[in-house]
């Protein structure tokens, strides 16, 4: 199980949440944060299941591959 600590957080309507990450959060090896989508994770001591993975590229160097933060939207793991 990933586990990560968050910058900013936003509740949406329902039990989604948003939460925002700094690029120094992208776990070693994991070449596509998209793989996340329906696995559980930790974030901030919660366990919590990805429905949906912000996560492309912006940077001053256009040919960058790695995101400069990335956001996961979640609901709690039951």
């Amino acid at each position: 199980m990933y586990e990560f600590t968050s910058i900013d957080h936003f509740q949406m309507p329902g039990k989604q949440i948003v939460y925002a990450f700094d690029k120094s959060q992208i776990p070693a090896g994991l070449a596509d944060l998209h793989t996340l989508k329906g696995e559980v994770v930790r974030i901030d001591g919660a366990h919590f299941k990805v429905s949906e993975v912000d996560a492309h590229p912006v940077s001053e160097n256009d040919a960058s591959t790695v995101p400069e933060d990335f956001g996961l939207m979640v609901t709690p793991a039951e």
